[in-house]
């Protein structure tokens, strides 16, 4: 084992809410560990940790009795925290895991009964690419849920098809493998998800958002990621501005609520001159 391998091994779960992230995991898991919500209510609100024993996976690893963490992430969408708040949940817990733990990879879901790829969807894809970097995509799985819900089984293929070619070709081009999930009967074709990336492991993944905190000593706002977010939430405030010029009265009072919740989130990603100071200086 090198010095840059633990015996605790980490895979990251990521995706909108709603996508099935706690389902995918309890299937892996075999156990009810993670709450699974209903519809579009998040319940994963904090970063979970559920630990995965069976050696038939763990086992794969060629590591004297690994450890396998799973972790359950909330969306970027979630009903309960704003954005900025997640972004700098995953940070930290990434930043505090990384020397600590080994990160296998990361598997992200997409919910493929939904008949068109949303601004929601988008959102979370885009957050995610810029978390992870381009050079951890060959550690990266994505994995298609719920698609017993497509009645159309030609539909869902040509769905498929197009995500592959427009959403996520460049990253397939990177090494992401794109696997399908079962709603129902979902355990085999979930931990063989985990296996695929634990088969691929060799040494600790770093992800983009941790060499640019640890490595680049960046603050949250100022990573990839963090400017992503900013850059979406001032396209969501302009969105907004507009709408409210066509607005009726019912409407215009929930439009303006809206833009002083998004103006709050944009706030909070403005670094403080005093702290851009003190990091100049290295402190």
């Amino acid at each position: 084992m090198t010095s840059n391998q633990s015996r605790t091994l980490v895979i990251l779960v990521m995706g909108s809410t709603g996508a099935g992230k706690s389902t995918f995991i309890n299937a892996v898991s075999g156990k009810t560990n993670a709450t699974v919500g209903h519809d579009m209510q998040s319940c994963t609100v904090h970063i979970q940790e559920v630990q995965i024993t069976d050696p038939e996976i763990t086992g794969i690893v060629a590591i004297p009795n690994p450890s396998l963490l799973i972790i359950d992430t909330p969306g970027f969408d979630d009903t309960k925290k704003d954005d900025v708040v997640i972004l700098t949940r995953i940070a930290k817990w990434l930043k505090k895991s990384h020397g600590i733990h080994s990160l296998v990879g990361v598997i992200y879901l997409h919910d493929i009964s939904l008949d068109r790829f949303t601004g929601t969807a988008k959102r979370n894809l885009d957050m995610f690419q810029k978390l992870c970097g381009k050079k951890a995509f060959k550690n990266v799985a994505i994995g298609m849920t719920k698609g017993s819900r497509v009645n159309d089984s030609g539909a869902l293929q040509r769905r498929t098809e197009s995500l592959k070619r427009t959403q996520w070709n460049h990253m397939i081009a990177e090494g992401v493998t794109v696997f399908s999930i079962p709603e129902k009967d979902s355990r085999e074709d979930s931990r063989k998800v985990v296996k695929h990336l634990l088969s691929n492991y060799s040494q600790s993944t770093v992800l983009q958002i941790q060499d640019e905190l640890i490595k680049k000593k960046l603050l949250v706002p100022n990573t990839e990621a963090g400017l992503e977010l900013s850059a979406t939430i001032k396209r969501l405030i302009d969105a907004h501005k507009q709408y409210t010029q066509f607005s009726t009265a019912s409407n215009l009072e929930e439009a303006k609520r809206e833009i002083e919740r998004l103006s709050k989130q944009l706030k909070e990603l403005k670094i403080p001159l005093s702290k851009r100071i003190m990091r100049f200086f290295g402190f």
